[in-house]
């Protein structure tokens, strides 16, 4: 099944976009406006994670440059997370059309 997916290398594209979209997004408007009035605006669920993740890591080093240097750790599970939803989303419109590996219609 890995060789599988592999072989589609347009299936790991969304999710690496998406993840390196949503990491930089959410990190570059908490980082250059940390108001609350701006952060209302950008209020998702797959947001407020990478929010809450943003503010302990300011709280615990009040540096930003700390931030800078933990941001590709950041974009790395940002994108981990979009090829995992993506699975996801790949693997229920399967077993909704009947085309998952083993399953036959006649």
């Amino acid at each position: 099944m890995l060789g599988q997916l592999i072989r589609y290398k347009r299936f790991y594209w969304p999710g690496f976009l998406t993840g390196l979209l949503f990491s930089l997004f959410q990190m570059l408007a908490y980082l250059s406006a940390p108001s609350s009035s701006a952060r209302l605006l950008i209020k998702t669920p797959i947001n407020n994670l990478c929010e809450s993740i943003a503010k302990w890591l300011v709280d615990m080093t009040n540096n930003y440059a700390a931030i800078i240097s933990l941001l590709p750790l950041l974009i790395f599970f940002w994108v981990l997370l979009g090829i995992l939803f993506n699975l996801a989303v790949s693997v229920l419109v399967r077993m909704l059309n009947g085309n998952l590996i083993g399953s036959h219609r006649d």
